[in-house]
């Protein structure tokens, strides 16, 4: 019953960066594991069976070098990681995947289903993309003038938008929303209220507590009725796909310019979030170059 439910599904660029990791290391683990029982039948034609076996030919015809390069490549930062010491804890890979599986929402199990991985799985893999964000960190060297830089060309970026504090009910009828517009007209605590009627369980033992948001979070509606009201002010019933909403604005915070001592240290995770992508790739380029590999 979240109004910020339905939000659009935008990843931060740290989960961007773990994604496109462990995508590239994971791609070819996932048919190894398909095809860890070649003899299994994946198709009958007119009564005659089609194998993996022969699926696993074919497609390692089509495309096997290079998936067999995205496993060389993930036992080479595992290898280099090991050799520098860099230690990556149980502890350290839960919470990855904690916030992994949060950014994504929804969608994770659509990506474990699309990649055909296990939660077991996906850890093991976030495990060589925290060994390979470490050593990509450490080689990574960023200025102050380089901050400054970033900041001037990003400002916008780190800007804070105009935000609201709220509060809301959520019931299921108008009638119930208009009862409820009527109680605290009379003086009724809001707080109260919430707790005893409110249907969204992520914030009714906080009285309804929304805490602070921009725009673009909640559903439309939902939105244009919280930024419409003045600071005190309580809305008429508002119809969005959960329900119907009385809402409290408790406070209205305008937009305002930061400056770069406020958010540098900000500046530099997001500076080094870009330049993860590249530093990891050099890695993977000078791991290729001096390595021993023999194809059979």
């Amino acid at each position: 019953m979240d109004p910020k439910s339905n939000r659009e599904f935008k990843l931060k660029p740290h989960y961007l960066v773990a994604i496109i990791l462990v995508i590239v290391i994971i791609g070819a683990a996932a048919l190894v594991i398909y095809f860890s029982q070649r003899g299994e039948v994946v198709a009958t034609v007119n009564g005659e069976n089609i194998y993996k076996d022969q699926l696993y030919e074919a497609m390692f015809s089509a495309g096997g070098r290079e998936m067999l390069d995205q496993l060389i490549s993930k036992q080479l930062i595992i290898q280099e990681g090991r050799r520098q010491g860099i230690k990556v804890s149980d502890e350290e890979v839960e919470q990855e995947l904690s916030n992994f599986t949060e950014e994504l929402g929804a969608y994770f199990d659509q990506f474990l289903e699309q990649s055909g991985m296990t939660r077991e799985q996906i850890k093991e893999e976030l495990r060589v993309n925290l060994y390979a964000k470490k050593m990509a960190t450490e080689q990574i060297k960023i200025t102050d003038e380089d901050l400054k830089t970033y900041f001037k060309e990003n400002q916008e970026s780190f800007n804070i938008p105009e935000q609201i504090e709220a509060r809301h009910i959520l019931v299921e009828t108008r009638e119930e929303a208009d009862e409820i517009l009527s109680q605290l007209n009379e003086g009724k605590d809001f707080s109260a209220l919430a707790k005893e009627h409110s249907l969204d369980t992520n914030n009714k033992e906080t009285g309804g507590n929304l805490g602070l948001f921009s725009k673009g979070v909640m559903e439309p509606a939902f939105e244009e009725a919280a930024f419409s009201l003045p600071k005190g002010g309580i809305s008429q019933p508002v119809e969005t796909g959960h329900g119907f909403h009385i809402i409290e604005v408790l406070d209205h915070q305008p937009a305002r310019e930061v400056s770069f001592e406020e958010v540098k240290e900000e500046v530099r995770q997001s500076k080094l979030e870009e330049m993860l992508p590249s530093q990891v790739q050099s890695i993977l380029t000078s791991l290729w170059d001096s390595a021993e590999i023999d194809y059979r």
